[in-house]
């Protein structure tokens, strides 16, 4: 699958305050984030397009996508996002009791490594329907709300009563899985 670069969003968002600096790829994939104040930053992309998924971040010789960049000395140089076309398909439908479709019904998909740049979530539509494009291959729980809190899902507490409900997901490059959920 070919997919143009431009206008995929990178960033790197603070581990200390609020700031979340970002620019935009061009055409030839480069972008430019001048004047990063030193700190420790997530890095990561949006506007993905079809199933692409981000498989490296590396910045000083090392894989920094599951860590951090961390320019606290104030030293910067170039980051480098390698993404790949053949992130993984999960689709299926969301049902109650009475297997009847649930529209508007919150679909997420939580890695196991628990890495929030991997979390995955889409509502369902009118016929209970979703796809994830561009999963990143790896082990995830898959839950359904049909009433949620956004972002309820990073709450341990919340999860709890809920762990022993999701369904078990395993999925590698290029691959496509239905799954079925309550």
């Amino acid at each position: 699958e070919t997919t143009s670069r431009a206008g995929i969003q990178v960033g790197f968002e603070s581990f200390d305050d609020p700031s979340n600096q970002s620019a935009t790829l061009k055409e030839d994939g480069k972008f430019a984030i001048e004047y990063v104040r030193p700190g420790r930053y997530h890095p990561w992309v949006g506007s993905l397009p079809g199933n692409a998924y981000v498989k490296a971040v590396r910045y000083g010789g090392r894989d920094i996508k599951d860590d951090a960049l961390d320019i606290t000395e104030g030293v910067g140089g170039p980051v480098d996002f390698v993404l790949s076309p053949t992130g993984a398909d999960i689709r299926g439908v969301v049902t109650d009791g009475d297997e009847k479709p649930v529209p508007g019904a919150t679909v997420v998909l939580i890695p196991k490594s628990d890495y929030y740049p991997m979390y995955r979530t889409m509502n369902t539509d009118t016929k209970g329907q979703y796809r994830l494009r561009g999963v990143r291959p790896g082990e995830y729980q898959a839950y359904a709300w049909e009433d949620v809190a956004p972002l309820a899902w990073f709450d341990n507490e919340f999860l709890k009563p809920f762990i022993s409900k999701g369904v078990p997901v395993s999925i590698s490059e290029s691959k496509q899985k239905t799954l079925s959920l309550k």
